[in-house]
């Protein structure tokens, strides 16, 4: 082999290592493009799944709230409605209070334009008169035994 032959051969053995280097570094950054270009997509597709799944709890707060202003608006309107009702049911004592006054007076009235005495309010009117342990007159009915003078002790009502 000549040197000049050996010359060319060599420059056309560095031209070709040359061309494949460039084809490697064209590989390499071919390669480099896949990768990031996959974990590109791969965020792309995790935020919309934690979107998704942001959405899907906000979607079931919204709920659950809707449902609990439900609840209280019920409970609201049960409350005024209990609220209205002992209202009226104090309206309804207070007239039967002045209707059992005007009745007791009413009475009282035509007892004393007969002539008579009355007796006591509650004998002219015993249903005006509330009934409770505080009003009842203690029992002096011939059913109960008289006490007798000394004790020793204290002695029950009911013997």
């Amino acid at each position: 082999m000549s040197p000049e032959e050996y010359k060319r051969i060599k420059e056309a053995e560095k031209a070709h290592l040359r061309r494949l280097k460039k084809l490697k570094d064209a590989v390499r950054r071919l390669e480099q493009k896949r990768r990031v270009s996959g974990a590109v997509a791969d965020m792309a597709t995790a935020a919309s799944e934690t979107l998704e799944a942001q959405q899907e709890m906000v979607d079931r707060l919204a709920l659950e709230t809707v449902r609990n202003e439900a609840r209280l608006e019920w409970a609201l309107e049960a409350a005024e409605g209990r609220a209205e009702a002992a209202e009226a049911r104090a309206r309804l004592d207070e007239e039967m209070q002045q209707i059992r006054a005007r009745e007791l007076v009413r009475r009282l009235r035509q007892q004393m334009a007969a002539g008579e005495a009355p007796a006591s309010a509650e004998a002219a009117a015993p249903e005006a008169a509330p009934a409770g342990p505080e009003t009842a007159a203690p029992e002096t009915g011939a059913d109960v035994p008289p006490l007798p003078e000394k004790t020793i002790g204290r002695m029950r009502k009911d013997r």
